[in-house]
């Protein structure tokens, strides 16, 4: 396989990767800091013991503005005169068919790893997300958080993970070794939410995006998986049954309504 640039454009170098991640947790911290000071020194309550639900949803969209804040940042001090261009970050257009071919490889490829990784994780669940942010289900605050986990995260996570960290890898590591790496880095990042076991699973979802990625050449597709996973997921904790799809629907409309502007033809294709 070519490990020829993704997309127009200089690739960036190998180091990139990982600073563009420890930038976007800096900038996650220091945001977070800020935010929690205003609310504190207002006299919201609960802020600076972490039990405040709306604070603490707000801190986690701050989290992801901060994932899209981080590579930006970086791929213009790279880009130095010129400006970065988001096809270098794989927000292009890819065939429909070819889109969708290499999706359902990764859903039934991931389907399967996680239905045998269950038997060896004994039935291991993920955190409860509302105990986690101090939030009550049937609350006003739902609705943010179904907006933050089903359209914020799935578009910042990858623009960071397979838009800008995998493709500076993948000149240095090879495409295989690029999935692996930003696989286990995706897992990893997600280590305050998830139980340790589980960061298997989740590393292996982050490198078949990576595989969405080199095979469709887009961004696309990832961002569409990513938010049927988080809506799926989050249908699942909710008890939603069938209303999951109507939050499905929801997440990948919203996704592609803030895509589409943004989408720039593939040159050559």
């Amino acid at each position: 396989m070519s490990a020829a640039p993704l997309a127009a454009g200089r690739p960036w170098p190998w180091w990139a990767a990982p600073a563009a991640v420890l930038l976007a947790l800096a900038f996650t911290l220091l945001g977070s800091a800020l935010l929690a000071g205003i609310f504190a020194a207002a006299g919201v309550r609960g802020v600076l013991q972490g039990d405040n639900g709306a604070v603490n949803v707000g801190l986690n969209a701050l989290q992801e503005v901060a994932f899209v804040a981080g590579p930006l940042v970086l791929a213009g001090v790279l880009a130095q005169s010129s400006r970065p261009r988001l096809a270098s970050f794989g927000i292009v257009r890819t065939a429909p068919g070819r889109a969708l071919m290499w999706a359902g490889i990764a859903v039934a490829a991931y389907g399967a790893f996680a239905l045998l990784f269950a038997r060896v994780a004994g039935g291991k669940e993920q955190k409860d997300l509302f105990e986690q942010l101090h939030v009550q289900r049937g609350s006003a605050a739902v609705l943010p958080i179904a907006f933050v986990v089903c359209v914020l995260a799935p578009l910042a996570e990858e623009f960071l993970f397979r838009g800008f960290c995998y493709p500076a890898l993948r000149s240095a590591l090879r495409p295989a070794g690029a999935a692996l790496a930003i696989g286990l880095i995706f897992g990893l990042v997600h280590f305050t939410s998830t139980p340790p076991i589980l960061l298997v699973q989740l590393g292996v979802l982050g490198a078949l995006l990576c595989v969405v990625r080199e095979a469709t050449g887009s961004l696309l597709p990832c961002v569409g998986l990513h938010a049927a996973n988080n809506a799926i997921s989050l249908g699942a904790i909710l008890g939603l049954g069938a209303g999951t799809l109507g939050l499905l629907a929801g997440s990948l409309g919203a996704c592609a309504l803030v895509l589409a502007p943004l989408t720039a033809a593939r040159a050559g294709r």
